[in-house]
Order: structure tokens, then sequence, then C-alpha cells
């Protein structure tokens, strides 16, 4: 039987101790940001804590333990201090849950041994049960890991992906169910059984190493690939971003050229009106030259109809979605009160303006009759409320799945309005539907607002 002394630091007491420091790396990583990289951080935290302990069991190995492991703690705190970013409470807050998980996971071992009197307290043990051991405190640790990510999701409102994260944060907690079982049977044995099984089923107890071996190197690698998994999910939303922000600045220069070419027409014929429009004056018809030059102006006010307010995302979408409108049949108008810029993210407004208008010309489409659709927009500088009205035909909207909910994009648009903390709502009256969004009118620190604002309506 392979037996294993606390006191000799290398190998037995260095796992114990690069365990500990893996806990204190598993939180602080969670927890705060690398200032440099995550491999220096990772053996920032490490090798000192290594030589720390190395220098502790070295000058006394039993007496003032205590003080060794607040010490050590203390030097952890430091260490987060050169090597992270964040506050100051949350360095401290990482060192402490730190300390918290590891005594945790020690004293739920621990606690098995209670249901075995014939145990004696010793500094040696069997290599198994100390496997055992080590597997369940740096498993337990990952329980913390859970719960610090779950927290940050529910603060920050992160991303649905972020949330399916933790259930791999707690596969490690499967590994305890494990140990408790194994551990369980081995208290089963008395002392002398326990003697005979460690003696005759050499076997058994190189299964049970090589499984906590394993187990260590898979809740080791679980931390880097969850770092990895929301590395590439944020270079998607980024490259999401950068799509439509290239599609809607396509959409605004295709929309210039438009503009151009139709401003080219008119001035070209534009010597033309003015001597029809003098002619009919000439002859004592005034109104007819009032009608020429009323359309001049109306061709005129149409293309410039899409510069709603000062925000381009607003204009395009608007210009977009009335053109698609337009083709469908469907008389839409806008109407947009502007007292400060719209500091919300472009990406975020272009996805939940373009669904809730989305929504109201599909369920405009399934009319019969009348095919009405009016968008009005508040921006002010607590909120930005989107409104939508639109007619629908209540019996085809009975037949649909409840699950569409008035349309497929209901579920972004919630999650955004919850993203800035506002809250989306519907109601129905007769053969009209009313839907309302409301977002709070957040911005980087950089943000200005443009001028121009002002009360624009679009037909």
């Amino acid at each position: 039987m392979v037996t294993v002394n606390l006191l000799e630091f290398f190998p037995w007491t260095w796992i114990m101790h690069f365990t500990r420091a893996l806990i204190s790396f598993n939180i602080v990583f969670t927890v705060l940001k690398s200032k440099y990289s995550t491999s220096i951080t990772f053996f920032s935290l490490i090798i000192p804590s290594l030589i720390y302990s190395f220098v502790t069991i070295s000058l006394n190995p039993l007496k003032h333990e205590t003080l060794a492991m607040f010490v050590y703690y203390i030097l952890q705190f430091i260490i987060c201090c050169l090597v992270t970013e964040g506050k100051l409470f949350s360095k401290l807050f990482s060192v402490i849950f730190s300390l918290v998980s590891y005594l945790g996971g020690a004293l739920i071992f621990s606690a098995l041994r209670i249901f075995d009197p014939s145990v004696v307290f010793s500094y040696e043990l069997p290599l198994s049960e100390f496997l055992l051991e080590i597997v369940c405190i740096y498993s337990f640790s990952f329980i913390s890991v859970a719960l610090i990510k779950l927290i940050q999701n529910k603060t920050r409102k992160s991303l649905q992906y972020r949330t399916k994260l933790v259930f791999l944060f707690l596969f490690p907690a499967t590994h305890l169910l494990c140990i408790f079982g194994a551990f369980a049977m081995i208290l089963s044995l008395n002392q002398e059984q326990r003697a005979l099984f460690y003696q005759n089923h050499v076997l058994a107890q190189a299964v049970m190493i090589i499984c906590c071996i394993i187990c260590m190197i898979i809740d080791f690698s679980i931390l880097f690939v969850a770092d990895h998994i929301e590395k590439v999910e944020e270079k998607n939303i980024n490259t999401q971003k950068e799509l439509v922000k290239n599609k809607m600045e396509f959409q605004q220069i295709e929309m210039l050229k438009e503009e151009k070419k139709e401003f080219r027409k008119i001035k070209h014929d534009l010597a033309n009106i003015i001597t029809t429009a003098k002619g009919f004056i000439e002859i004592g018809k005034p109104e007819k030259a009032m009608s020429v030059l009323q359309g001049t102006n109306d061709n005129l006010m149409g293309l410039a109809g899409f510069s709603l307010c000062s925000n381009e995302t607003i204009n395009t979408i608007i210009y977009i979605k009335q053109q698609q409108a337009k083709n469908s049949g469907i008389n839409m108008t806008a109407e947009i009160e502007e007292n400060t810029g719209v500091l919300i993210d472009d990406y975020d407004l272009c996805r939940i303006l373009s669904n809730i208008i989305d929504n109201a010309l599909n369920a405009v489409l399934m009319t019969e009759e009348k095919k009405i659709c009016h968008i009005a927009i508040e921006i002010n500088d607590e909120q930005i409320t989107i409104k939508s009205q639109n007619n629908f035909d209540p019996e085809k909207k009975s037949k649909r799945k409840k699950s569409e909910l008035h349309g497929n994009g209901i579920g972004i648009i919630k999650e955004i309005a919850s993203k800035y903390g506002g809250e989306y709502s519907a109601t129905q009256e007769n053969d009209v539907w009313y839907a309302e969004a409301t977002l709070d009118n957040k911005s980087p620190a950089n943000s200005t607002p443009p001028p121009n604002f002002g009360l624009i309506t679009y037909d």
C-alpha cells in the first residue's frame, strides 16, 4: 500500500498546495480580468504560492499553520492587485472566496470521516484517499465558479450562451458523487478489512488513482475551454455587428445614389419647369403655375423623406421598411420626436426596431381590407420608446401558434429591451394591434448628442 506523508513537501504537500493555488486561480480568473495575459496571471498566482508553501513547511511544518495560511492569502491579494484589473473590492472578494471554497471542499471531505470513529487523524494516509480528497476539494471550487457566473449573468444581463456555460462549470460537481461513493465504501470497512483491501486489491486502487488523475485534468481544462467558447461567441457577435453595420452603410450609400440621380433629373428639367410656371402666370393661370411648382416640391421632399432624425440607423431602417411596405400595398407612416441623441448600441437598435416593424407589417399583410401601419419613436435623455400601431385580422391571428406571439422576433425584442432596463408590451383593440418597447437611453462615456432635434413626421 502506497502511503502519503503530508509532512513531506514534495510531492504530496506540494500537490495539496498546488491544488489550493489552482482554486485561487479559478476564482480570480472568473471574477477579474487579466491585466497582461491569462498565462501571466496563472504563473503569477501559482509559482509564488508554491515557493511560499515550501518555505513555511520547511521552517515550521506544524506550528502557526493558521497564521501561515492567513499570510498566504494576503500574498494572493497582493499578486491580484499587480496582475489583474478590477475594483479593489472585487480583488478582495476573489481572494476571500478562494479561501472559503478551499476550506469548504476540505470540510466536506473531512465530514465523511465523522461516520467512522475508528479513523484517527494522521499526517499519513493511503494514496487513493489522498487523491480522493484532492479531487473533492478542487471539484468543489467549480460550484463556487458556477455560482459567481450566475450572479454575473444576472447582474450584467449577459447573453444566453454565457448562462449555458454555467452547466459546464457544474460538471465537476458530478465527481463529488463518485468520490463520496468510493470513500463511503472505504469507510464501511473496519481497520483490518481496510488494510486487507489495500493489500489484496492493488488493481482497484490503481483504477481509483487513474480516475482521480483524469478528473483533475478534465477539471483543470474546463475553465480554459469555457474561456475559449466565450471568446469565440463574442467574436461571432462582433462579426454579426459588423455585417449589420456594413449592410446599413451600403443601404445608405444606395439611398444617396438614388437621391443624387433624382436631383440631377430635376436639375435638368428645372429651367423648363420655371419657364412653364412663368408662362402660366403670364396668361393669368397662377393656379396652374402653383400646381407645377408644388409637384416639383413634392419630388424634392420625397427624396429627402428618409431623413427623419439625426440617427442614420433609424433613418435607414424606416426608409427600407417603408419601401417594403409600399411594394406590399401597405400605407406605413412614421413619426419621431427627438429631444436628444440615440445612445444605445446601433446593433441593438437595428435589431429591435427592425423586428417591431417586421411584426407589424407581417400582421398587416394578413388583413383583407385596411393595410395601415404607424410607427412612433420618442427619444429623450432617459428613455427611447418605440410604438407600433397596425391593423390585423383577429381570426387569422388566433390560428397562429402561441409560441409565435405576434411575430418570431418577440423574444429578441424582449431580450434587448430587458438588456437596457426596459420592457415590451402589446395590446389589441378590435382589429388594431398596439405594441410598445421602452429602453433606457444608455451610452458609452464618450458619446455626444447630435444636433438638429425636433418633431419630424414621415408619410
